[in-house]
Order: structure tokens, then sequence, then C-alpha cells
């Protein structure tokens, strides 16, 4: 458990940080970003592979 609490405390201390903060967003954006990609990818996939 105290390990648990460490890695939070770490991770608070990190976004603190304003310049950690913009990157931890990006971070996040990039994701979100890649996740819609693949969702469409998949989709378009179904659309023309799928039963017909």
């Amino acid at each position: 458990m105290n390990v648990l609490r460490a890695y939070g405390r770490t991770l608070r201390q990190y976004w603190c940080d304003p310049k950690n903060r913009h990157d931890g967003a990006d971070f996040a954006r990039a994701a979100a970003i890649i996740a819609l990609t693949v969702l469409a990818a998949c989709g378009s996939a179904y659309m023309f592979f799928g039963k017909r």
C-alpha cells in the first residue's frame, strides 16, 4: 500500500509543474486522436468487408 501512496504522491508532484501539466495535456490529446483514428479505421473496415 505504501508503494501506491508513493506513486500517487510522485504523480501529484509531477502534475504541479506547469510544463509537465502541459505535456500531460498533449499526451492525452494525442491518445484521443489515436483512439478516434483506430475507431474510424475499424468502422471503415467493417463497412467495406463486413457481412453483406
